[in-house]
Formats: C-alpha cells, sequence, structure tokens
C-alpha cells in the first residue's frame, strides 16, 4: 500500500512472531501493528458486521501454484479435527483449478505473521483459503489472464461445494432462503 506495508501481514494473528521481517524496507513488512491500515481495518470492520452471513472465505495471491490453508503463523499442524478437512478442502479446490496447483498448509509453504487466512479461520471459524496463482512472475503477463481467470473461476466454484461439507453438513451448495 501507500505504507509500504504488505497488507496481507497486517491481520491481527501472531502479529508478534519473532522472526518476522519487521524493518520498513521490506516487501513483507507487516506494519507497525495489526489492522494499522485502512485498507485491513476497513475490511476488518466490514467482517465484523457481516461474518454471521460468510460460510468461508478466499485470499487471491500469485504466484507460486498453491492453495494454501491455516496454520501459516506456524508449521505445527491446528491439532483437531480441521486439519483433515483443510487437507481435502485444499486438495480439492487444487484439482479443480488444474494440475498446475497444490494444497497444502501455508506454513509449510512459509511461515508468516499476521496472514489474513489465519485471522480469518482463529477468529470466525470458517474455511478459508489463499490461493496463490500459478505463474513465474509477481504480477502476472497479460497472455496468461485467461487461464488463470478460468483457474480461478473453477477454485472459487469448488471452493463453494466443499464449505458445507467442512462445515459438518451434505455435499453441495447451500443457498440462505431470502
Amino acid at each position: 500500500n501507500a505504507n509500504e506495508v504488505d497488507l496481507n501481514r497486517n491481520w491481527p494473528a501472531r502479529f508478534d512472531h519473532p522472526k518476522e521481517d519487521k524493518v520498513s524496507s521490506s516487501p513483507r513488512f507487516p506494519g507497525p501493528g495489526a489492522l494499522s491500515e485502512p485498507e485491513t481495518k476497513g475490511i476488518d470492520n466490514w467482517l465484523k458486521t457481516k461474518s454471521s452471513e460468510l460460510a468461508g472465505c478466499v485470499d487471491v495471491h500469485s504466484y507460486a501454484g498453491k492453495i494454501l490453508y491455516p496454520n501459516g503463523d506456524t508449521e505445527q499442524l491446528i491439532g483437531n479435527d480441521d486439519d483433515e478437512k483443510f487437507k481435502v478442502l485444499g486438495a480439492n479446490v487444487a484439482k479443480a483449478a488444474s494440475d498446475e496447483y497444490m494444497g497444502q498448509t501455508a506454513g509449510s509453504f512459509g511461515v508468516a505473521i499476521g496472514a489474513f487466512d489465519d485471522y480469518i479461520y482463529r477468529t470466525y471459524k470458517k474455511p478459508v483459503l489463499t490461493i496463490e496463482l500459478a505463474g513465474y512472475r509477481f504480477v502476472a503477463p497479460p497472455w496468461t489472464i485467461r487461464v488463470r481467470g478460468a483457474e480461478i473461476h473453477r477454485a472459487l466454484t469448488q471452493f463453494a461445494v466443499e464449505v458445507h461439507p467442512f462445515e459438518g453438513g451434505g455435499g453441495g451448495i447451500v443457498f440462505p432462503e431470502d
């Protein structure tokens, strides 16, 4: 953002991690404190008003070809039944996206503090994924936009199918009553 803060590291999820780079010149600078930035603060305020309406959340990044799920601020697993649920969710969403994607814990990809997915899971107990677009550059080349867009569409559609079973319900998308 304008303050050179990595907004995906600005969430209140183990923000005090001792190994995190707190140097403001770092591209992974988490900011001076959790929710210090207007962008994350605004989204957090919106989430608080809509949390009962949300079935789950997805964060989209570039460029590793990964479907990441909690935990991300440690290499340790969550330690309950959700570990297996996230493993299935990640694998199914990765398979739907394309064979360039792989599901795994965010921490096994790289430990990072203040991540959106850890915050959403720990605060709202909702299924959450970070989709790291496949590719080889942080800014996707224009010629890949249609391919990546189709992958994201398939991944998001599969996420919607998987959310209800993740929460212990039957399969398929469940629409709220009007």
